[in-house]
Order: structure tokens, then sequence, then C-alpha cells
């Protein structure tokens, strides 16, 4: 369809942008060490322009040496400064293809296209990174009608297919999602990246001080402080949430899902049904007492660059309505089973199993601090000793003709259901202090991510682990 062709030469100038940030730290350490002694090193100024003439220099190279050709079959493309590289693409092996578009691509006018296979890696198998908007949306149809089989005369029908099934967020829903979140994580990510660059600029004194001021400290004081950074970091949450989840549209067509979210940098996902794995059902810590959940599928070949939330396809959905909602966007998921649970008898491992680590930590706390701060570290056994029980009431799993799934809690309750013949391996396994009580771990695997997804129902009875061993056996 395609001939041979490069990418937009405005490659170049976000290639600049895109390594310019990533060595912002260093070039303020040139400049910051140019001034210590007093006077200015013109030095510097040429070494932070050798260092920009370079940067631009590689990236023109890059783009001169980048070409992709599209044929009927594959999507080949050739790379590489000194050493000439090819990749093929068949298109049967696309899981996923992922239209993004950030702030620099709309001021070109641009997107960029990224194709997930089954064997994906850190990195998309394949990366378009500027490609005009037409361009993007002539790939993109050209690889999905390949893939369908479709033939000429079907492409003018195919074009004009109607959606099946359209859902919005709404702003209300939204506000839910990104404040019931949970991504402190963002936060934190931030403060040890900024961290890791300044760390060689602080003197040991601070870190010293740092520890005095604590110790030194009022329990009113360190709590006061930890309200402070938890408190801002739900708010970066929020403010990250909107951002990612903004305008959030989930259409069903034929054959395939397309998933668009963002507000910032706009991406769309499009995810051939057949291709999908396993449907993922996340109930976190804030919003399962309110009966909320969150609908993800698993696809083969993510490549981990947000792969959390390209895959979603309901960010906030009632319990109550959750296989209603798949029965019309996966209607081969949607049957509702009842799970069966764990017997009591394993209760007591689960709750050995979440407390040791925090009872370890509380005796080093009380031969190490002060008795007055130790004794805070007894409220983390409390917390885990609860915890341990709704893991044991949360873990259960059931079978039918065409579906297993799984449910199990680490954080948030987390529920998987598959196709029998999506599971690539299963398996039992049983430690001697489980023999003594006749439980078993159950485990199945099935595509998803980089390298597969493998989830555990823990301590199970071994009879009714062994039939379901056993049933889902070829």
């Amino acid at each position: 369809m395609f001939s041979r062709s490069r990418l937009h030469p405005a490659y170049i100038v976000m290639n600049f942008l895109s390594s310019l940030r990533d060595m912002i730290f260093p070039l303020l350490f040139i400049l910051f060490t140019a001034f210590r002694g007093g006077s200015f090193e013109w030095w510097s100024l040429l070494a932070i322009g050798a260092i920009l003439f370079f940067t631009i220099l590689s990236g023109f190279i890059r783009w001169l040496r980048f070409y992709y050709v599209v044929t009927e079959r594959e999507i080949q493309i050739e790379y590489g400064l000194f050493v000439r590289k090819q990749r093929f693409i068949p298109f049967e092996r696309i899981q996923a293809i992922h239209v993004t578009q950030g702030i620099i691509h709309r001021l070109f006018g641009l997107v960029k296209l990224q194709i997930e296979t089954a064997g994906g890696s850190v990195e998309p198998e394949a990366q378009l990174s500027a490609l005009t908007k037409k361009q993007g949306e002539e790939l993109r149809e050209w690889i999905r009608k390949q893939d369908d089989g479709l033939d000429e005369d079907s492409v003018e029908k195919n074009e004009s297919e109607e959606v099946e099934y359209e859902s919005k967020l709404s702003t209300k829903a939204l506000f839910i999602v990104a404040s019931t979140s949970g991504g402190f994580g963002v936060l934190f990510s931030f403060i040890a990246a900024i961290s890791s660059q300044i760390e060689q600029f602080l003197p040991e004194e601070f870190y010293e001080n740092v520890y005095e001021t604590l110790i030194s400290s009022s329990i009113a004081f360190l709590s006061i402080v930890i309200f402070l950074i938890a408190f801002l970091a739900w708010i970066v949450s929020i403010i990250s949430t909107l951002f990612r989840f903004g305008g959030f549209t989930v259409r069903k067509y034929r054959d395939e899902i397309v998933i668009e979210r963002g507000l910032l940098e706009k991406r769309e996902v499009t995810v051939p049904i057949n291709k999908v794995q396993a449907v993922r059902i996340d109930e976190g810590l804030l919003r399962q007492p309110f009966h909320y959940a969150t609908i993800s599928l698993e696809i083969a070949g993510d490549s981990g660059q947000d792969e959390e939330q390209s895959t979603i396809i309901h960010p906030l959905i009632k319990r109550d309505e959750i296989y209603s909602f798949l029965e019309k966007v996966l209607p081969t998921f949607a049957k509702e089973n009842p799970f069966q649970t764990v017997p009591k008898r394993s209760l007591r491992r689960y709750i050995f199993r979440n407390t040791w680590f925090f009872v370890l930590l509380t005796c080093v706390a009380f031969f190490f601090i002060p008795v007055t701060y130790a004794t805070l570290t007894i409220g983390l056994i409390i917390f885990a000793i609860i915890f341990g029980i709704l893991k044991h009431k949360d873990a259960g799993w059931f079978l039918t003709e065409q579906l297993v799934g799984v449910r199990f809690r680490r954080l948030k309750r987390t529920t998987v259901f598959t196709l029998k013949k999506r599971i690539q391996a299963i398996e039992t396994h049983q430690s001697f202090i489980q023999a003594r009580r006749n439980l078993v771990s159950f485990q199945m695997s099935v595509l998803g991510g980089l390298v597969g997804n493998t989830y555990v129902v823990l301590d199970m009875d071994k009879n009714k682990a062994d039939e379901l061993f056993h049933q889902l056996r070829p």
C-alpha cells in the first residue's frame, strides 16, 4: 500500500526536545560548576553548545536513516545509526495499535503510532513517532483490514462500519476516578527522580540534620508532616488522573474495541476482540466500600509503557453493572458465576503470611528507636491482621464450560476470568506446612504484558484444587 517512506521531518525537533528533557540536570550541573569559582568559565558554554549540536545532529541522522514500508502482509522497518537493522512484523502477530498525540505532536499536526505484538519487549515492537494524522489513520485502517483478511471489495463496506456500542465517562465519574485512584506513587516517584539528580549536590550533614530533626520531633509534628505529604500526593494524583482519563470513551465495533482518553496527551488504543486474553476487575480500597470497580483487558505484548491505563475499558463502574456492560462489549466473557472460597482452616496461614514482617519490624523498632515511636509500629500489626482476614475472605475461584476465574487480594481486590483455551499454563504447589493441613496453592497463567501474567489462589482445599487442575487439563 505504501512506498518506502520516512517519518515527518518534525521528528528531528521532537527528538531534540526529548533529549533535552533527559539532559536538563547534567546541563544545569555544568552551569553550576562554571560559577563555583566566583568567575564564569567560558568552557561550559562550549561544552553545552557541543552537546546540543551533537544532539541535533544525531536526531537528523536517525531521521535520515529510518524507513518504513507497509505491504499486504507485514510492516517493515529499517533503522540504525551505524549498524543497519531491519524488523519485519506480520499483521497476524499484532495485538494492539496505540495512536497517541502529545502537546508537541499537536503543534505539528502529527501522531505517534505504536504496535504491540505477543512477542513484545520493554519498548513497543514498532514505533512510528512522527506521522501526519492522515498517515496514521490510513496505516491503522490498512493493518486492521489486512489482519481481518478483507479484500478490496470489502473496504468501502468496512469503512462505514457502525459503532455497536459507545460509553463515555461522565464528568462526575471522572472526578470520582481521580479522587479515589490512590496513585500516591506519582508524587513519590517524582520526588525520587529529583532526589537522584540532586543527591550529589547535598552535603552529608544535610541527611544527618534531617535524621536528628525527625528523632527530636514530637509525634504530633510528625503526624502533621505525614498528613501534609499524603494530602499533597492525593492532590497530585487527582490532577494526574484528570489529565490521563479526561475524555475517556470506549467504542465497540463488530470485531474490535477502540479506547480513547487523555487531555494533554490524547491516546487511542485499538484492540481486536479475538486478541483479548482475559478480563480483570479491580476494586481498590477507596472504591470497594462504594461498590465501584475498574474493568481492564489483558493483552499480550503490552510494552509496560502506561500498561495499566492503556487497556482499561471502564475506569469506574458499579459492581452490579459489570456484567451488563460486558454483555455489550465482550459478550463471551459476560457470565456471572458464584465463587467458591478457600477453607476456614487456611485463615491462620493468611494472617501469618501477612503479619510476620511487621512483627519483625516492631521488634527491631523497639531495639533501635525510642519506645514512644516504636509503639506506633504495633498499629501496623493490627492493620496486617485485618488485611490478612480480608485476603482470606476474598480468595476464590469458579469454573464453567468455557470460563475459569480466580479472585484474590493484594491491596485491591482483583477478579480475573478467561476462556479455558486462553490459559497458557496451570500449576499447583504445596509446601510441607500446607500438606499438614491438606492445602495447596493453584496458579494459572495467561498471555499479557511482556512475559505473561500469573494469578494465584493461595491455600485452596487440596481435593478441590486437584479437581480444578484436572478439569483444565487439555
